[in-house]
């Protein structure tokens, strides 16, 4: 008996320091497949309807001009989905036939220059995620030591680094619920910045549909830059609605 006892303590000491040893990438793995997971379930959804604030200011942070964007993205005649124009306010004015009129014009310039069809492609669709199965060999992601509260929930913090191409990367935070391995918050810069550009961080916020699939609700994109005495701060705000499931066609 005291010999079985012996055997079964040891064990258990055994178990106890497999654990601690365990490195803690192969935890941060499951969880993070967990966000892969939920956001592969949700690959087809679009937004069908957005809203776009934009607003500038000068280097005494007074508003310089405000612009906002109403959107709606719609399936073209092959299927493929595009934005189109609703209403556009610019300091208070409607400037909408304006701005279809200046799209148009530069999405035939694109044509002509490269084949470009989409001028005005936004990336709002999940393959643009960094949750999205065909990005994770583009990322390395670790997994902070402690958990973090978000708004009163406890939430397991990443930080990431994404490969964008060979020039640009985006790098960030990412807090994912502990349990579920729901997305809650994301938080990215390009690096390096763009030209002229000081500051730029972009804040993503998710939510579920009513069927609980992992949806993006706001983003918000603020960051400050100049050239010489001229220095500007920039904010846009993105609100995304009335998501709707579209299947892909082969050729996209």
């Amino acid at each position: 008996m005291r010999k079985h006892l012996k055997h079964t303590g040891l064990c258990l000491s055994m178990m106890t320091l497999l654990i601690v040893l365990i490195p803690s990438g192969l935890a941060q793995d499951n969880l993070w497949d967990r966000a892969v997971s939920l956001q592969t379930q949700a690959e087809n959804l679009i937004p069908g309807k957005l809203m776009m604030t934009m607003e500038l200011k000068n280097r005494k942070k007074r508003v310089e001009m405000t612009q906002e964007t109403y959107m709606a993205m719609v399936p073209d005649e092959t299927g493929e989905i595009t934005p189109k124009i609703l209403k556009v306010l610019e300091n208070g004015e409607d400037i909408t036939e304006k701005t279809v009129k200046e799209v148009a014009e530069k999405k035939a310039e694109k044509e002509d220059d490269d084949g470009d069809e989409n001028s005005m492609s936004l990336s709002i669709g999940a393959e643009s995620s960094i949750f999205h199965p065909d990005n994770q060999e583009k990322i390395t992601v670790e997994r902070a030591l402690r958990t973090e509260t978000l708004n009163g929930i406890e939430t397991v913090k990443y930080t990431f680094r994404r490969k964008v191409d060979d020039e640009f990367s985006e790098v960030g935070s990412a807090w994912l619920d502990p349990k579920t391995g729901m997305p809650l918050k994301l938080e990215s810069s390009p690096d390096p910045l763009p030209d002229h550009v000081q500051e730029m961080i972009t804040v993503t916020l998710y939510g579920t549909d009513v069927q609980g699939r992992l949806i993006m609700k706001r983003t918000e994109i603020n960051g400050e830059g100049g050239f010489l005495f001229i220095k500007k701060y920039f904010s846009t705000t993105i609100l995304y609605d009335e998501y709707f499931e579209h299947q892909k066609s082969e050729t996209e």
